[in-house]
This record gives structure tokens, sequence and C-alpha cells, in this order.
């Protein structure tokens, strides 16, 4: 379903390209470094850290106390290898290898077939949060620009 604001920013998107797709492209930029250039891992990563924030109890986690170890385990509606080959196209090998490295790496949990973000995905996630956090302020400016011009 199309959000009620798409039209306003496809009629404009010239105007705000740069506002939306410099965070992107930051995004990468961090992802390459992050992961020596393997944006499946990165693909997989977010997907499983997706079902920790959509899980109830998510909304609740102080991030600093995350970040500063105080949390063994974090709330998660776990996934598995097929959902995410599902999900994002990988195919279903090269995710099962993928996540044998993010496990090896200890950034997700593998508890039979299910697999949950971890704290340590959190830690070593700040660079890609930051992006993120940045890019939806610039996204909010760009639209309460369009919008105020709108009257």
């Amino acid at each position: 379903m199309a959000h009620p604001l798409e039209p306003l920013l496809r009629e404009n998107y010239p105007r705000i390209a740069k506002d939306l797709v410099a965070p992107l492209v930051d995004l990468l930029t961090e992802a390459q470094h992050a992961f020596g250039g393997d944006i499946e891992k990165l693909h997989i990563l977010l997907m499983i850290a997706l079902r920790t924030a959509e899980h109830r109890g998510a909304s609740g986690l102080d991030l600093d106390r995350v970040l500063a170890g105080e949390m063994a385990e974090l709330p998660s509606l776990a996934t598995n290898v097929k959902s995410l080959s599902a999900g994002s196209g990988i195919p279903e090998e090269t995710v099962r290898r993928k996540v044998r490295a993010l496990v090896e790496d200890g950034l997700i949990r593998r508890r039979d077939h299910a697999l949950s973000y971890t704290p340590k995905a959190v830690q070593a996630m700040e660079g890609v949060r930051r992006i993120l956090i940045r890019a939806a302020a610039q996204e909010h400016d760009a639209v309460e620009r369009l919008l105020a011009e709108r009257g």
C-alpha cells in the first residue's frame, strides 16, 4: 500500500534526491568496511535485526545497556535460513554459508534452526545504526521542507 506522501516525494524527487540517496551511499560504504564488501552478510544481518525490532519487547530495550554488554540475550522473533532466503532472494546455500560465518563471528545465535540477533551484533552495527538515524533525520527534514512549501 502506498504511503500518502509518495506522490509529493515523487513529484519533487529531483529536489530531494541527494537527501535520500546520500545516506544510502553512506550505508553501503559502511557495509563495505564492516563486512569486507559482503553486502549479503549485511542484508542477512539486517533481516535478523528486523525480527528483533518486531518483537513486542524490543521497544523497551535500553540501547546503552545493550552496548555496555549488560544484556546477554535480546528478545527476538527468530527466523531461519529458509525464510531469510525466501525474503531476500539470496540462494539458500549462500544464506547458509553467510549465517555460519555470522554465527562464528558471534553476530547471530543459532538454536536448532532458529536464528536471532545478538548484543554483539548491536555493538558491531553501531556505524550502520548511526547512518540510519542520520538518514531518518535528513529524510524528515526534506519532507518537512516540501510540506512547508505546499503550505
